[in-house]
């Protein structure tokens, strides 16, 4: 049961960061065309929703583009915000999956969230240790505690 939510969450995802792409190709003028995203990049968020595979082989921009609209959706589904930019969360994506090659098997917005939540970033008016355990598990938790606490000092 666990899986189909999982499953339908993510094609839901996906719709509609389709429809705000095209709203937003629609309202936004863009000032360069080496900033604008791939014409594609409807099909790779719907790709990205289901996993991380082709995400190493998009431009940088299409990356913070893809970031951008998934921390919008936690604005509009979780009502959470998640403070640092895309271009950060981007970055910190890489960063994972280069040092853990089977995140690839997560979705985007998965992906986001994690990499929010360990910067303890993600504010949904939940206390955010117990939201790290939740959605960490006691591994990474752990993990990511010591860390913190490494890089504190």
């Amino acid at each position: 049961m666990m899986g189909f939510l999982l499953v339908l969450t993510n094609a839901l995802t996906a719709t509609i960061i389709s429809r705000q792409i095209g709203s937003a190709r629609n309202e936004t003028q863009q000032t360069s065309l080496q900033d604008a995203p791939s014409d594609k990049i409807e099909d790779v968020l719907r790709e990205l929703f289901d996993n991380m595979s082709s995400w190493k082989n998009l431009r940088q921009n299409d990356k913070i583009y893809a970031v951008d609209q998934t921390l919008g959706l936690f604005r509009d589904r979780e009502n959470a915000a998640i403070l640092n930019s895309a271009n950060f969360y981007a970055a910190k994506i890489d960063a994972l999956l280069e040092g853990n090659p089977p995140m690839e098997a997560f979705a985007l917005y998965t992906m986001v969230k994690i990499a929010a939540v360990m910067e303890y970033d993600y504010y949904n008016g939940e206390d955010k240790e117990t939201v790290a355990q939740e959605v960490l598990g006691p591994q990474l938790y752990e993990i990511n505690k010591r860390l913190r606490a490494q890089a504190a000092i």
